[in-house]
């Protein structure tokens, strides 16, 4: 009986700490907005999906930060990459901003699928239409996201905005953890 009662308050302190850190998220999301750049954000749930020989399949949910400048540029940024404290991968890259010259060099001449997608591999990245259809849904569409060995997640387009896009130092600033203290592939 003792045993059960120590995992369920275990796991019941887990939910609250997860709903405590997504409510944190939300908070700094929705403080990120830049009504000077025209930068709107919102917060979204995302499941992940992926087209099978039998159907679709859906996966997880997360919650992201998305934003949008007045180009209708759009992105997102996983709630726990945004407001961790742990320095992440994805972070890094989002606050060290990437060496575009460099990774433009990854995109085979001629090529005419999403380089994004060859961005994400290249940062050593995964995603879910490296590999199938699919992406993180939302009821504004799929979003392809590029998802890190830390677990880290940013849709893959949201790595060449916010690294390089003055527009979005907004979301920049709301990303509370120091980058990791490494070089890595691509970074400025």
């Amino acid at each position: 009986m003792k045993t059960k009662f120590t995992i369920l308050a275990a796991v019941s302190l887990f939910l609250a700490m997860t709903a405590s850190a997504y409510a944190e998220g939300e908070g700094a999301c929705l403080k990120s907005r830049d009504k000077a750049a025209g930068v709107k954000t919102t917060v979204v749930n995302a499941t992940a999906e992926l087209d099978s020989h039998a159907g679709w399949v859906k996966g997880l949910q997360n919650k992201f930060c998305t934003f949008t400048n007045t180009e209708k540029n759009t992105g997102m940024v996983d709630l726990q990459t945004l407001t961790s404290k742990r320095p992440s991968i994805a972070a890094t890259y989002i606050l060290n901003g990437l060496d575009m010259a460099e990774l433009m060099k990854v995109v085979p001449e001629g090529y005419s699928g999403n380089p994004a997608t060859l961005f994400c591999q290249a940062l050593a990245g995964s995603s879910i239409t490296r590999y199938t259809n699919g992406g993180f849904a939302t009821k504004l569409g799929q979003d392809e996201v590029c998802v890190f060995g830390d677990g880290s997640k940013v849709s893959m387009w949201s790595l060449v905005y916010l690294s390089d896009d003055p527009d979005y130092l907004s979301i920049r600033k709301a990303i509370r953890s120091e980058p990791l203290q490494v070089d890595l592939p691509y970074m400025k």
